[in-house]
């Protein structure tokens, strides 16, 4: 309980106020809690997504906005400009919904036998229920089909781009550096996949090569993807179904060069140079969640 407390005294409730920046007014949502230094995040609504350490205070930021105006203002009206890519599957019938870059038609049927469910025929999505008027269940069907198609993707990446990876890893090594080193959990559970790899040794009880890292996938509008270096995990957003398969491969890589270096140094973005020369593109294209 006491912990609970503390925490709640480190992070304030957000504050949200405007500021004027070479003419615009923008919306800014500024959250107070244990960081380094101020961060901002720019949303596909064109807010600014603020967090800053409680001693900074609001002048001080303000002051900050205004000293890096240019800066700001460039980025944020890239993030505006955007296209945006919905967190969730959602619609009714006739909906258009993007696919991995394939437009298909979204379309709901009474399920006649066996299990409600979501499958692709042609150029239609269909979604089968008990009762086609059952938006929040249409909701959960899709949501589960939208996660397990971006799990099969996802792994499928990071099959195709692990052995350059591991020689990678197997490389460091040999020159005397030391990557990362963890211990994939054997556990299984839903949305979760862990492959073992043919490259798995292991000596006193440390990894000599790299291990194919646990595979999930989740619904968050924040980031693509994230890699939990110690424990070997990769985290995907289910908003990749609404990207290309490019821009897949894109965070794939990004996420496994991860397992290398825990950083965006410039031995990082080489290594993810390697594994898809074309990043800088598709990063500069890529979609915004909402």
């Amino acid at each position: 309980m006491r912990s609970a407390a503390k925490s709640k005294k480190k992070t304030a409730a957000p504050i949200r106020f405007c500021v004027r920046l070479g003419g615009q007014q923008i919306p800014v949502l500024l959250t107070e809690k244990p960081v380094r230094r101020i961060n901002i995040r720019f949303l596909p609504d064109g807010s600014l997504c603020v967090s800053q350490p409680p001693h900074v205070g609001r002048a001080r930021l303000e002051a900050y906005l205004a000293a890096n105006e240019q800066r700001i203002l460039a980025k944020w009206r890239a993030a505006v400009a955007r296209p945006i890519t919905p967190a969730r599957l959602a619609g009714e019938e006739g909906t258009e919904i993007s696919l991995f870059g394939e437009r298909v038609r979204l379309s709901v049927l009474p399920l006649q036998k066996g299990k409600e469910g979501v499958f692709r025929v042609g150029e239609v999505l269909y979604v089968s229920q008990k009762d086609p008027a059952d938006a929040r269940r249409r909701a959960a069907l899709l949501a589960r089909f939208q996660r397990e198609a971006v799990l099969d993707e996802m792994t499928a990446h990071c099959h195709a781009l692990f052995p350059l990876v591991a020689d990678m890893h197997r490389q460091m090594r040999q020159n005397g550096q030391k990557p990362p080193a963890f211990l994939p959990s054997s556990a299984t559970i839903p949305m979760r996949r862990a492959a073992a790899s043919p490259l798995d040794t292991a000596c006193d009880g440390k990894r000599d090569t790299l291990s194919f890292p646990d595979i999930r996938v989740g619904h968050t509008c924040s980031v693509w993807g994230t890699c939990a270096t110690g424990r070997g995990q990769i985290r995907f957003s289910a908003a990749l179904l609404g990207t290309s398969h490019d821009f897949c491969r894109y965070v794939a890589a990004h996420e496994l060069c991860h397992l290398l270096h825990p950083n965006h140094s410039p031995a990082f973005r080489q290594a993810v140079g390697l594994l898809c020369p074309d990043w800088k593109d598709l990063r500069r294209t890529a979609p915004a969640i909402l």
